[in-house]
């Protein structure tokens, strides 16, 4: 379903109608893109092209990357953006080198590096994997300039492998399991332990964010 919520999720950041849309694609009526964001129908690739263009993503990211997740998707684009072009271009690559190398689109290293979008969290893994460096020093330290961002490095957490230490999680935040509904006590041992890490990631990132 990545796709039909990326569509809609895309649509309205650029405060499109289905109507709008629909006519800049050369369709009659909205009823076509209401079928899309229904997952009731998929475009032809030759459309999927054109929205990837429209809309500044690529079609990797629009077909299969949850764009509209903030959470698990973005991060601070200032001192990441400038870290890619300093390190690609330290390794004597161009952009379209880097984007082979990640399996991703040459304009999304474009976007990346000139701020205007920023990697997922996923991605920003792997693109530590390529340069050889920390996801802490990608995301907080100016390679050029040696400096810090002022809410440091993340903090580091063990992870949860039995569901003991997943329960004490819960325990710690009672409110992440109130909020939206979370019935603990139906979950599996699997679930309360993916739970409990997909919990901890979150923490581990917004804690350094907001770290004084």
């Amino acid at each position: 379903m990545s796709f039909s919520n990326n569509l809609k999720y895309l649509r309205k950041q650029k405060n499109y109608s289905q109507d709008y849309l629909a006519e800049q694609l050369g369709y009659k009526s909205f009823t076509t893109i209401q079928k899309w964001e229904s997952g009731i129908a998929e475009p032809s690739v030759d459309v999927l092209k054109k929205l990837a263009r429209m809309f500044n993503v690529s079609m990797d990211e629009l077909l299969n990357e949850d764009l509209t997740n903030e959470n698990d998707s973005k991060i601070q684009a200032s001192i990441i953006s400038k870290n890619i072009r300093f390190l690609r271009k330290q390794k004597g690559w161009g952009q379209d080198e880097l984007a082979k190398r990640i399996g991703k689109s040459e304009s999304a290293i474009q976007m990346w590096e000139s701020d205007k979008r920023s990697p997922t969290m996923g991605t920003a893994e792997e693109l530590t994997k390529i340069f050889d460096i920390d996801i802490n020093t990608l995301i907080y330290k100016d390679l050029q300039t040696g400096e810090v961002n002022k809410c440091g490095y993340a903090t580091s957490f063990e992870e949860v492998t039995n569901p003991d230490e997943a329960a004490m999680v819960f325990i710690n935040h009672p409110q992440i399991a109130a909020f939206g509904g979370y019935d603990i006590e139906r979950m599996s041992d699997e679930e309360k332990i993916e739970f409990a890490n997909q919990i901890l990631d979150s923490i581990k990132f917004f804690a350094s964010k907001y770290k004084k």
